[in-house]
C-alpha cells in the first residue's frame, strides 16, 4: 500500500466530494496519509479529518504565507492541536521569498518559534523553503535540528544542498515533479539520495500543474486576454477527474480545444495516442512548444475552432474514425461551440467539456423546470449528458467569478428520436423558447418563415392529445420530434 506523506484533503478544492475520494483511496492503493494542516484554519480541518478517517493523520503549523493569523493566542492554540493523539507532525513551516506575502523578518521568527515548539514536544517537522534556501539552511543549522527528523517538502533545491541535508539526517519529499521533462536537476538528486531517505508526497491538490503555472505564465511575460474568455484549470484532482469521465485509453485520438499553457494537454497526452489541441491565442503557441515538447504525440494547431474543419482533422489525424473531444471552455462561447460539433455531425464518441455551471445544469434538464430550453433539446437530441464533476472558483486562474462543471456528452449513433427534417425540429424548439412564457401556438406563429399557422399547431396538439394553450417548455424531445413530424407532412400536403 502507498504512503502519502503530504496530502491537503482539507483543501476547499475537495469541498464537492472529499467523502467520495477519500473513501475510494484503499481501492486506488493509498493506505496512509498525513494530511498537512498549513494554516490555522487548514489545521482545524485537518484534525476533523483525522478524527474521522482512521487512515488520515495530521501535521499541524502555519505556512510562511499564513504566518501574519499568528500571535501568542494562536500559537497556544496552534501548541495544544499539536499535542493531539493523531497529529504526528508540525508543519509545513518555512520561508517563502517567491510570493513575500510576509515580511521575511516575521517569516523567519515564527519558523523558529514553531521549529522549537517540534523540538519541545520531541515531533518531526515538515519544511517548506522556496527562493530561500540559503536562510532556511541557515536557520535549521543554528536551532541543532539534526535532533529531530526533518521532512524537507517538494525538495527543488541543488543536489549539493540536498546532501548536506541528507548528512543531517533529513529526510526528502518528493512529489509528480521528477517526472517532468524538466525536473533534471530533481532527478540528480533523487538518484544519489539513499531511498530510505525519501518520502513520496502529492501534496494535492497544489502540484496540479505538470509546470508551475505563475512561472510559466511569468516567464513568457504572459497576459491574459479578456477577448478569449481565459480561465486556467490548475487543480490537479479536476483535471484527474476529466481524464477519468472522458475515459481516455491509448487507442483515442483526442481533440482539444483551448489547450491554455498545456497542462491538461500533458495528461491527455500521457493516456491518448495522439492530441490536436486548437489554440486561438497565438501568444500561448511558444508556450505550448515549450510545455509540451517532451510529448511526440501532440499537434498544436493556432487556429479558430469555429473555423476548423474538424471533419477533415479527424479524417487525416484519425483516418475518419470518432475522436474524443476535451476542453475547458470559455464561458462566452461554450453554446455555439458545442452546438457546432453537433451540427456539423463532428466524428466523436464524447465531448468532455468544462462549462460554466449554470450551462451543464441546462444541458441535462427536463421540461417543467426553468433551466430547461432550446440548448437542453439540442444536446440531448445528439447525446446523453451528465455532470461528472463540479468544480469551485479557487480551481482557475484567474479566478472566475461563478462556479463550474464538467459535463461529459456521450455522443448518440443515432439520435434517440426520428425525424424527417432536422432544420425544422430545430427551427420549431428555438421559436417556442424565443419567448418561452408564450403559447406554443402564439411562439410559432410569430415567426412567418416557418410556415406553421396557428390553425395548424392547434391541429397538430390536438392529434397529439396536448391542450392547445401548451407553452414549448411543458414538451419533452419526443414531442418536439413527433410535432415536426405532423408539421413536416402537413406542409408537404399543402
Amino acid at each position: 500500500m502507498i504512503f502519502d506523506s503530504h496530502a491537503h484533503y482539507d483543501a476547499e478544492a475537495f469541498d464537492k466530494d472529499r467523502e467520495e475520494l477519500l473513501g475510494g483511496l484503499a481501492d486506488a492503493g493509498v493506505g496512509t496519509v498525513v494530511n498537512v494542516g498549513a494554516s490555522l484554519e487548514g489545521v482545524r480541518r485537518t484534525v476533523e479529518l483525522t478524527e474521522k478517517y482512521p487512515f488520515i493523520y495530521g501535521a499541524a503549523g502555519v505556512h510562511p504565507d499564513e504566518v501574519g493569523a499568528l500571535n501568542e493566542k494562536t500559537f497556544g492554540w496552534l501548541k495544544e492541536q499539536c499535542g493531539r493523539k493523531k497529529i504526528v507532525a508540525v508543519g509545513e513551516i518555512g520561508l517563502d521569498y517567491y510570493w513575500d506575502k510576509e515580511d521575511h523578518s516575521i517569516q523567519k521568527e515564527w519558523f523558529v518559534r514553531q521549529l522549537r515548539m517540534a523540538k519541545e514536544l520531541k515531533l518531526p517537522v515538515i519544511i517548506h523553503s522556496r527562493e530561500a534556501a540559503a536562510d532556511t539552511f541557515e536557520i535549521l543549522k543554528q536551532e541543532k535540528t539534526s535532533e529531530c527528523s526533518m521532512v524537507m517538502h517538494c525538495y527543488s533545491y541543488s543536489s549539493e544542498m540536498a546532501k548536506e541535508y541528507l548528512k543531517m539526517g533529513f529526510y526528502l519529499g518528493i512529489g509528480g515533479v521528477l517526472t517532468f521533462k524538466n525536473g533534471k536537476k530533481l532527478k540528480e538528486t533523487v538518484a544519489e539520495a539513499p531511498m530510505e531517505q525519501l518520502l513520496l508526497e502529492t501534496d494535492c491538490p497544489y502540484l496540479g500543474n505538470p509546470q508551475n503555472t505563475i512561472e510559466i505564465l511569468n516567464k513568457y511575460k504572459f497576459v491574459f486576454q479578456k477577448k478569449y474568455g481565459q480561465n486556467f484549470l490548475i487543480d490537479s484532482h479536476v483535471l484527474e477527474k476529466i481524464i477519468r469521465a472522458a475515459q481516455i485509453t491509448e487507442d483515442d485520438f483526442v481533440v482539444e480545444i483551448g489547450p491554455g499553457i498545456g497542462t491538461m494537454t500533458q495528461y491527455l497526452a500521457a493516456s491518448a495516442r495522439g492530441v490536436a489541441a486548437i489554440e486561438i491565442d497565438r501568444a500561448l503557441i511558444p508556450i505550448l512548444q515549450d510545455t509540451l515538447s517532451a510529448y511526440d504525440n501532440v499537434t498544436v494547431m493556432n487556429e479558430d475552432v469555429m473555423k476548423v474543419d474538424l471533419k477533415k482533422l479527424a479524417e487525416e489525424m484519425n483516418g475518419g474514425k470518432p475522436v474524443k473531444i476535451v476542453a475547458n471552455l470559455p464561458y462566452y462561447i461554450t453554446t455555439p461551440i458545442i452546438m457546432g460539433l453537433f451540427e456539423n455531425h463532428v466524428p466523436a464518441k464524447s465531448i468532455t467539456v468544462m462549462v460554466q455551471k449554470e450551462v451543464a445544469d441546462r444541458m441535462q434538464v427536463g421540461p417543467g423546470t426553468k433551466d430547461y430550453g432550446a440548448l437542453s433539446l439540442a444536446v440531448q437530441y445528439y447525446a446523453e449528458p451528465e455532470i461528472v464533476a463540479n468544480v469551485p472558483p479557487n480551481c482557475f486562474m484567474p479566478r472566475p467569478n461563478v462556479g463550474s462543471a464538467v459535463i461529459r456528452l456521450s455522443v448518440y449513433e443515432e439520435p434517440p428520436v426520428k425525424v424527417k427534417d432536422e432544420k425544422l425540429l430545430f427551427a420549431i424548439i428555438r421559436a417556442s423558447f424565443n419567448q418561452r412564457r408564450k403559447t406554443l401556438q402564439n411562439g410559432l406563429g410569430h415567426v412567418p418563415e416557418l410556415g406553421i399557422p396557428k390553425e395548424m399547431t392547434v391541429q397538430i396538439l390536438e392529434e397529439m392529445g396536448l391542450p392547445a394553450s401548451v407553452r414549448g417548455e411543458a414538451l419533452t424531445l419526443e414531442q418536439f420530434a413527433g410535432f415536426a413530424n405532423r408539421a413536416a407532412s402537413l406542409k408537404e400536403q399543402s
